[in-house]
């Protein structure tokens, strides 16, 4: 928490992104950090589950560790789309900045549920917890969502965020992710409203 909530604020007051790349292997993510430090940007590193389950929640902590310590520029290693509470209670343990529980997929009163759990694990530990809900569309990691009511509901995030005090939200307005047919239709209204 102590490193991303003031970048994130920062981004935010001066209009800029900070991107996030998943990696799968050590070269992708030397590739990342190479590519953020020659364009003088912060960036975050982001493990799937099924990378943490591959390689070992311990080793993808330690290479993106050491690649963010030895940086030019802030690097945040963070857990992604982890439906799991258990996960990222890991994910906390051995060394990541921030962790993303995704109960998306949840009935609201649950999706609180989890995240409640993980931010009072993580926020104890210093750790930023970065909640989702609404759908996103396509065919990945996360799973298959065709359906047609996929926007993310404004009084749903809205009490998400009470209840939780989740630091960072992600929210279906229309983004796409994996494989997907057609252009993904943005609904930035929808964005604007639930800010």
């Amino acid at each position: 928490m102590k490193q991303l909530l003031p970048l994130l604020k920062q981004a935010q007051a001066e209009v800029y992104a900070i991107p996030a790349f998943n990696y799968a292997d050590i070269w992708e993510l030397e590739a990342i950090v190479e590519v953020a430090e020659q364009e003088r940007s912060p960036v975050m590193v982001a493990s799937i589950p099924k990378i943490v389950d591959a390689h070992g929640c311990h080793v993808c902590a330690a290479m993106a560790k050491s690649l963010a310590n030895a940086a030019s520029v802030p690097v945040i290693v963070h857990l992604d789309h982890s439906i799991s509470a258990e996960m990222c209670v890991r994910a906390v343990d051995c060394g990541y900045d921030s962790v993303m529980i995704d109960g998306s997929k949840l009935p609201l009163e649950d999706n609180i549920a989890i995240v409640k759990k993980v931010v009072a694990y993580a926020h104890d530990r210093g750790v930023c917890v970065e909640g989702e809900i609404g759908q996103i569309m396509g065919r990945g990691y996360e799973g298959n969502y065709e359906g047609g009511d996929y926007l993310v509901q404004v009084p749903d995030a809205v009490a998400l965020v009470e209840a939780t005090g989740v630091d960072s939200l992600a929210v279906g307005i229309g983004t796409a992710h994996g494989f997907y047919k057609g252009t993904p239709k943005l609904n930035f209204q929808r964005l604007q409203e639930v800010r």
